[in-house]
């Protein structure tokens, strides 16, 4: 069998416009865009220069194949084409194009369409098992040019149930369609041979493309030399505040002391809109294997990552890791464990999606519709991840579906397809979330996308710019570039709330975590982690709902904290410090959220979250004795309200004693309107004195 040689998912192609059918592939080997193997080995030596392609190929009886990787769609006529000259060596053993299905644990299947410097040709099959069908046996043929240095071009192409196989423009034979699935095309090289080649092309009609509207002028801008290399530059992830870039440079010199390709850096953003001089995340992050983000949580404070990682660092396979920040740096990364995770495809992209629930993966399974498609998995209250679930026909193609990016809102999906019409060989695209199902992919059209390898499209939480990979424009072989976001394209927009978390008697920052929900029901709608450093923490919150959110830390009593988004309909900042106290006899922790229907002492449902909490604290903390104060505001019969403030605390008291705290660890008093802890001249003052406290009695 023949010995192959894969290129990345990084490839970049190149799309020239013909009046007839559209080139989808076009090699013309002025650079190494594509990645094709250019090196010295036992076998063979190969390498591109003056527009050409050059293989020596040294071992007798040996065939090995050269590839690059594309997509075209099987269903649909197509044209594979290349120029391929013998310049020396044996002129009895095949040389020609080569194509094969990399879906390996479904149909694998390589086809080869050869020639000989003598003047045959030869179709064969072989499929995963390894077992060759041979569609024509070696045959003479006067089409093709036997003279060693005489050009001779090979094309298979596709007309609606037949695929046909031309030599120099001579059909030679044809057959009922096989399955030539577009994964990858290239060449193979027998026995000692040496061969120029000087293009190969797919060309395919893929119909209209489907854009998304967009009136307005976007003009992609070279994020410039502190960034880019002159090699491939990938995998971006823009921070949510979009203040720190994450990426890899795949090729470049590392930092970190290995020599592998890829490599994980990030820059940060001047307050004049520059970027400075990225910096290797260096170690645990880097090591001996490829090394690149997932995705930044918020808070900035955890890193998921590609890979899983050893207790000294180095490479424990594929997977995924998580790393937080520390004092010192970055944690050593621990494994995401997914329930029955598995890739048949040697190359996968993921993302993290902001409340950090839900996992989207760019990876091929046994139910995949082609080669990789997006899949969803679900944290689970293990802190496990669900079996990955394919989302659907609706986004997922004959193709690959790659390098996916879950928007802050939760609902906007943007990714990479070849399988879908585009201006290029991978162009990107965005589909929204409704409910359980996606809608129709959009293009995002050609002031994105361009003739080459367009993917990596990733966005702040505002929404305003995005950050892309592209070959077109590249100050090496692939570059970060960044565009404005046309209206129509944009996420819904979202409200990040930001500050320290801090000791409430101290003041001094504290590491701690963060979990929010929502106040309606209750749910949970995500965790964050504070800065052990400075406690500075951040949250993202998609518009039209109320939430409560609170920091946590062992030992410390947690002051909650929530917010009304139901009339915020653009990206908004927002500051709120978060407070804890330490657990000590006389500490006073205000019970912000939990709400009563007016003027009774009838809890909300959003009011549950909030004691379940102090449940668990009381469960936590056997020893501790706790009195309740209920607080009204001074509108109306002050008797009324000091009658209501004592069943509101009446009520709180049986609920705590309905969870099994004893009711000899539970005092209370209502106050009504006696302890004011604002002004009572409006109504937003008013608020703050409609309180629940508690006050620790007792250790």
């Amino acid at each position: 069998m023949s010995k192959l040689f894969y290129t990345s998912f990084f490839c970049l192609f190149i799309q020239t416009c013909f009046a007839q059918t559209p080139v989808l592939f076009d090699e013309q080997f002025n650079n190494n865009i594509n990645l094709w193997p250019s090196e010295e080995a036992i076998d063979y030596t190969c390498q591109i220069k003056e527009g050409s392609y050059y293989i020596t190929h040294k071992k007798p009886a040996f065939g090995t194949t050269f590839v690059s990787a594309t997509s075209f769609d099987p269903e649909l006529d197509f044209e594979i084409e290349a120029k391929i000259t013998l310049t020396g060596g044996s002129n009895n053993y095949g040389f020609g194009l080569y194509t094969i299905d990399t879906r390996s644990s479904k149909a694998k299947l390589e086809h080869n369409f050869v020639i000989s410097g003598n003047g045959y040709y030869r179709l064969y099959s072989i499929d995963a098992n390894g077992i060759e069908t041979v569609h024509k046996e070696w045959e003479k043929t006067n089409a093709v040019n036997i003279e060693y240095d005489q050009a001779n071009i090979l094309s298979i192409k596709k007309t609606g149930l037949t695929s046909s196989f031309l030599i120099n423009g001579t059909e030679v034979m044809s057959i009922p369609h096989t399955s030539f699935w577009g994964t990858k095309v290239g060449f193979i090289i027998n026995d000692t041979e040496i061969v120029k080649i000087d293009y190969i092309t797919v060309k395919q009609d893929r119909g209209k493309i489907n854009t998304i509207e967009n009136k307005t002028s976007l003009k992609k801008e070279n994020l410039g030399p502190n960034i880019n290399s002159k090699i491939h530059d990938v995998t971006p992830v823009i921070s949510h505040d979009g203040k720190v870039l994450y990426f890899s440079v795949r090729g470049d010199q590392p930092v970190s002391g290995n020599n592998y390709d890829g490599e994980a850096y990030y820059s940060t953003l001047n307050k004049d809109n520059t970027w400075n001089k990225r910096k290797s995340l260096g170690r645990p992050i880097n090591n001996e294997e490829t090394n690149f983000i997932i995705s930044v949580t918020p808070d900035n404070n955890s890193l998921l990552l590609s890979g899983r990682y050893l207790a000294n660092g180095k490479s424990n396979g594929a997977g995924f890791s998580i790393s937080h920040r520390e004092l010192n740096g970055w944690s050593m990364p621990e494994d995401l464990i997914i329930e029955d995770y598995y890739d048949d495809n040697i190359f996968g992209s993921f993302c993290l999606s902001a409340d950090r629930q839900t996992l989207v993966l760019s990876i091929e399974r046994k139910d995949s519709y082609g080669q990789t498609d997006l899949y969803v998995s679900f944290l689970k209250s293990d802190n496990t991840w669900t079996a990955p679930k394919n989302i659907g026909h609706t986004v997922n193609t004959f193709g690959s579906e790659e390098t996916p990016f879950l928007a802050a809102d939760g609902k906007t999906l943007y990714f990479s397809s070849n399988g879908k019409p585009g201006f290029g060989s991978n162009d990107i695209f965005m589909s929204r979330r409704l409910d359980d199902k996606w809608t129709e992919p959009l293009n995002l059209g050609p002031q994105v996308n361009t003739k080459d390898w367009d993917a990596y499209y990733t966005i702040p939480a505002s929404g305003d710019y995005a950050y892309l990979v592209s070959g077109e424009n590249s100050l090496g072989l692939s570059d970060i570039f960044r565009i404005k976001v046309s209206e129509s394209a944009k996420p819904e927009p979202v409200v990040i709330i930001h500050g320290k978390v801090l000791d409430k008697v101290t003041k001094q920052p504290l590491g701690a975590t963060i979990d929010y929900h929502e106040l309606s029901s209750g749910t949970d709608a995500g965790s964050a982690r504070s800065n052990p450093t400075d406690g500075s923490y951040k949250i993202i919150l998609p518009y039209g709902k109320a939430y409560g959110f609170l920091a946590e830390k062992t030992n410390f009593l947690a002051e909650s904290d929530n917010i009304d988004l139901t009339t915020i309909k653009e990206y908004t900042e927002i500051e709120r410090d978060l407070y804890l106290s330490p657990i000590e006899v006389g500490k006073t922790i205000m019970l912000n959220n939990v709400f009563f229907v007016k003027s009774k002492a009838e809890l909300l449902p959003g009011s549950f979250s909030e004691l379940d909490r102090l449940v668990k604290v009381l469960t936590d903390n056997p020893e501790l004795k706790i009195e309740i104060s209920g607080h009204t505001d001074n509108v109306g019969d002050a008797a009324l309200n000091l009658k209501l403030s004592e069943d509101r605390v009446a009520t709180i008291k049986n609920y705590l004693i309905s969870k099994n705290i004893s009711a000899k660890r539970l005092s209370g008093k209502g106050y009504g309107g006696s302890k004011p802890i604002a002004s009572n001249a409006t109504e937003e003052t008013r608020k703050l004195n409609r309180r629940v406290e508690f006050i620790i009695v007792g250790k």
